[in-house]
């Protein structure tokens, strides 16, 4: 239960994790055996996303001062 509520924060703090310009084209949907899901709504975002893939994983894990996110998996 306590891993479900840890990928629940994620979730729920994306955009403050990634500010709010990324969150309206890039959804955080769920977190699988460390794998973040990211539904994103152009190739443009996209391709913005996978370069900031390494970023991201760190904020989401220094946040939480542990790590939550192994990798991102973009959709």
């Amino acid at each position: 239960m306590e891993k479900g509520i840890k990928e629940g924060e994620v979730l729920a703090e994306w955009p403050d994790i990634v500010g709010e310009a990324v969150a309206k084209h890039a959804v955080a949907v769920a977190i699988e055996a460390r794998i973040l899901f990211i539904k994103v709504d152009d190739s443009t975002w996209r391709n913005e996303l996978s370069l900031m893939s390494e970023e991201i994983k760190d904020r989401i894990n220094s946040r939480f001062d542990e790590i939550r996110v192994d990798r991102i998996h973009l959709i």
